[in-house]
C-alpha cells in the first residue's frame, strides 16, 4: 500500500516545479529541505489548498479514514486457521458465482433443446478419470450418449507417466491396489504422447468454444487435474472444457421435464442419492485391462457408460424411448424388459423414500447420513441374537419368576454365563450385566455362524 501523503508534499512538489520553470533543476531531497523555510511563513489559509489535494488523493487511493476501532477490528477478524475473513468470503463469493453460471449454461442447453428437437435429443458427454497420484493420471474416459439414441460413443486411453514425484511411489501404489489395478511408473503403460490424446479427446467431444464434460461432483478435481497435467507440454488449452457436476444436470433436468408434477419437487441432496445406487455396476464391462484384472466396476468406461444407463433409464419412459440392448442398458444384463417399469426410475425411487407422506416436512427425501444410520440400525437388529427372544437357540433356560416368560425381571443361565436382564418394551435399550468377556465371544461366534450348541 502506498504511504500516506501529506499537504507539505504537494507544497514541495509545486515548489520544486515553480524552481524547474526558473530553470533550476532540484531534486526531490534539495527540494524537501529548500521548500522548509517557505513552508513555515505560509498562513493557515495558504496552506488550506495543498491539505485539500492530501486529502483527495489519500481517500482515493487508500478509502476513507478508519476510526481507531474500526482499524483493530479489521485486523482482528480472522479465521480459526489465520486466514483473513475477507479473503474466505471472497473465495466463496467466487465459488456462489461461479456455480450460477454453470446452472445458466445447463439450463440454457436444456431449454434449447426443449425448443429445438426435444430434450431427448440432447448430446451428453460423461467423463472420468483414474489417477495414480493427485495430479497424475493414469487413465481417461469420456461417453457420448442421448436418451433417445443411448450410448454411441466411446473415447478411451490409458496415459503412461513416466516418473511421479519423489515420494508419491507408496500412495501410488495404495491407489493402484485399492482402486484402479494398474501398473505405476515407470511400469506405467498407455499412450504417453499427451498432445494427442488431448487433440482426439476434443475431436470425439465436438466442435465449439467449450465442450461441456460432465462427471460426479467428487470426480471434478481429479479431472481438471488430469486435464491440466496433460495440458502442460501443449499449446491447446485444457480450459477450452468446462467441467460440470453430474449430479446439478441431472437435478436441472428433472425440475425442467417434471415441472408442475409431484416428482418435480426434488433436492440436489436427493438426486445425488439415486445416482450413488449405481443399479449397473455388475453388468457393465470395461476396457480390455481392466476386464483381465477384474476391476471393471473401477475401470473409467464403465464407470461413464454406467451413468449414462442411468440417466437414459430415468428419463426414457418420459419421453417413450424404446430401448435396445447395449445402447439403452447394458448388453449383459439378464431378463431386462424395457416395457416393465424398472425399479432405477425417479418415480420408484421417489416412493422408496416415501415422498408426499405425512412424517415428510422439510425435504421429499430422508438425508443420504438418515439413510445410512437407518439401515445400518437395520443390520444390527438382524444380528442381535435377542431380538426375538429365541433364548432357546443358546441353549439358555429362563428361570421363570413369574407365569409369563418375559415379565420385567428374568434369570437365564447360558453355558457357564449368567446374566440378568431387564426386558422391557424397548428392547433396543436392554440393560445387561454379564460377564463381558464369554458373552461378546459368545456373541460373535453367534454372528459369524460358528456357535455350535
Amino acid at each position: 500500500m502506498a504511504p500516506k501523503k501529506n499537504a507539505y508534499f504537494y507544497y514541495m512538489i509545486e515548489f520544486q516545479r515553480n524552481q524547474k520553470a526558473r530553470g533550476h533543476e532540484i531534486s526531490i531531497a534539495e527540494a524537501s529541505t529548500m521548500a522548509s523555510n517557505s513552508w513555515k511563513n505560509l498562513t493557515d489559509v495558504e496552506k488550506e489548498k495543498y491539505k485539500k489535494m492530501a486529502k483527495a488523493e489519500n481517500e482515493k487511493t487508500i478509502g476513507p479514514p478508519k476510526s481507531q476501532a474500526a482499524c483493530v477490528a479489521a485486523r482482528s477478524v480472522y479465521t480459526a486457521q489465520g486466514i483473513p475473513l475477507r479473503m474466505v468470503e471472497a473465495e466463496e463469493k467466487r465459488k456462489l458465482e461461479a456455480k450460477n453460471e454453470v446452472n445458466q449454461i445447463i439450463r440454457k442447453m436444456l431449454l434449447d433443446g426443449k425448443r429445438g428437437l426435444g430434450i431427448d435429443t440432447i448430446q451428453f458427454s460423461f467423463i472420468h478419470m483414474n489417477m495414480f497420484f493427485e495430479n497424475f493420471p493414469c487413465e481417461l474416459a469420456v461417453s457420448k450418449f442421448s436418451i433417445d439414441r443411448g450410448v454411441f460413443g466411446t473415447y478411451h486411453t490409458l496415459i503412461k507417466v513416466d516418473k511421479l514425484p519423489l515420494g508419491a511411489a507408496f500412495e501410488a501404489k495404495t491407489q493402484s491396489e485399492k482402486v484402479h489395478g494398474l501398473p505405476v511408473p515407470p511400469s506405467a503403460i498407455g499412450n504417453d504422447d499427451h498432445y494427442s490424446i488431448l487433440y482426439d479427446l476434443r475431436t470425439f467431444v465436438g466442435t465449439g468454444l467449450k465442450a461441456m464434460l460432465f462427471c460426479r461432483p467428487e470426480d471434478i478435481e481429479n479431472v481438471k487435474n488430469g486435464l491440466a497435467y496433460l495440458d502442460k507440454d501443449c499449446e491447446s488449452s485444457s480450459e477450452n472444457f468446462l467441467i460440470i457436476d453430474i449430479v446439478e444436470l441431472f437435478y436441472q433436468m428433472h425440475k425442467l421435464i417434471f415441472a408442475g408434477q409431484p416428482l418435480g419437487d426434488v433436492t440436489y441432496g436427493a438426486v445425488k442419492i439415486i445416482l450413488d445406487r449405481d443399479p449397473f455396476d455388475s453388468f457393465v464391462k470395461g476396457c480390455e485391462e481392466h476386464d483381465t484384472l477384474d476391476r471393471n466396476v473401477n475401470c473409467s468406461v464403465s464407470i461413464t457408460k454406467r451413468l449414462a444407463y442411468q440417466f437414459i433409464d430415468t428419463f426414457a419412459k418420459t419421453f417413450g424411448t424404446v430401448k435396445q440392448s447395449g445402447v439403452h442398458y447394458p448388453a449383459t444384463l439378464q431378463n431386462f424388459k424395457p416395457t416393465k417399469e424398472e425399479d432405477t426410475d425417479v418415480e420408484s425411487l421417489m416412493h422408496e423414500f416415501h415422498i408426499g407422506t405425512s412424517d415428510e416436512t422439510s425435504s421429499c427425501y430422508e438425508s443420504e447420513a438418515t439413510y445410512e444410520s437407518k439401515m445400518t440400525k437395520q443390520n444390527l437388529n438382524d444380528t442381535n441374537p435377542f431380538k426375538t427372544h429365541d433364548w432357546s437357540k443358546f441353549g439358555a433356560r429362563p428361570k421363570q419368576t413369574s407365569q409369563d416368560r418375559y415379565e420385567d425381571e428374568s434369570e437365564f443361565d447360558c453355558a457357564n454365563t449368567s446374566f440378568a436382564t431387564d426386558l422391557s418394551d424397548d428392547e433396543d435399550n436392554l440393560n445387561m450385566s454379564f460377564q463381558a468377556a464369554k458373552f461378546k465371544k459368545l456373541l460373535q461366534e453367534v454372528r459369524d455362524g460358528t456357535w455350535k450348541k
